[in-house]
């Protein structure tokens, strides 16, 4: 892996959100955020903030925070050896664990971003609950820089906005919680889809793998899980994360886990 590009916004509640993308190899980059409550001595798991794409590298991504809590994203998208890009932007109304989806493309002509100015755009969050980005882009096609243009996230088309499954949709929820020895985690799939269901601690270290990429039929699913980790040790007690993830689908609770 090797992230690159971080951004930092801090709420009015105190809250520190870093996003940054990460990649490498033959991995395509992708957006990720995470999120501290406690001035950074632990972190949230690290959360996809892009939909899926199935070719292509997200580059360079910025944030903002509003005085809702509503977290803003912008980031480029473009495909590998093509200096075509395009900018595309999302927000979080619950602290970055689902994202509105699709992401929306911020600039009204594809493919005009221009990559010669270290992908130079900007966004910042407003008093009305909007976005307002601005970003250079060569649709004149003089010179080589191009033009600087703007715009805010309320001249977006909503019509043609739809949001990721909300956790009511999922229904992610840990049964018995607190619990001990074991509980069931139960969620609803929209789709059939390959998911990944991961156990984190509070540094966010990952714990245990309960899913990894296995398909799945649409409608409701449980796992359950021991409380032991990876290496088959019986798990601390204490508070963890646990995250369901797939295609255009994510979700993140806690449970805790008493001994």
């Amino acid at each position: 892996y090797n992230p690159k590009w971080a951004d930092m916004a801090v709420g009015l509640d105190g809250t520190y959100y870093v996003t940054w993308t990460d990649g490498g190899n033959d991995k395509d980059y992708d957006v990720f955020l995470a999120s501290s409550s406690d001035g950074g001595d632990t972190w949230t798991p690290t959360m996809q903030v892009n939909d899926f794409q199935p070719i292509g590298h997200q580059y360079e991504s910025h944030i903002a925070v509003d005085a809702s809590g509503r977290v803003h994203v912008a980031w480029i998208w473009g495909k590998p050896g093509e200096s075509d890009l395009d900018l595309y932007y999302t927000y979080s109304d619950n602290g970055g664990t689902s994202w509105l989806s699709p992401n929306i493309l911020v600039n009204d002509v594809k493919g005009i971003v221009s990559p010669y100015v270290a992908y130079t755009f900007d966004i910042v969050a407003g008093p009305d609950g909007k976005a307002y980005l601005v970003w250079n882009d060569k649709r004149e096609e003089w010179g080589v820089y191009g033009d600087l243009y703007f715009s805010r996230t309320a001249e977006v088309e909503e019509d043609n906005v739809v949001s990721l499954p909300s956790g009511h949709e999922l229904d992610l929820q840990a049964i018995p919680n607190p619990f001990n020895p074991m509980t069931m985690i139960k969620f609803n799939l929209p789709k059939t889809s390959r998911v990944d269901l991961n156990i984190f601690d509070m540094r966010g270290r990952m714990v245990r793998t309960l899913l990894s990429g296995e398909s799945l039929d649409s409608g409701a699913q449980e796992v359950r899980w021991d409380g032991k980790d990876n290496a088959g040790r019986d798990a601390s007690a204490g508070v963890y994360f646990y995250r369901l993830q797939g295609e255009n689908l994510q979700e993140t609770n806690r449970m805790t886990l008493v001994r």
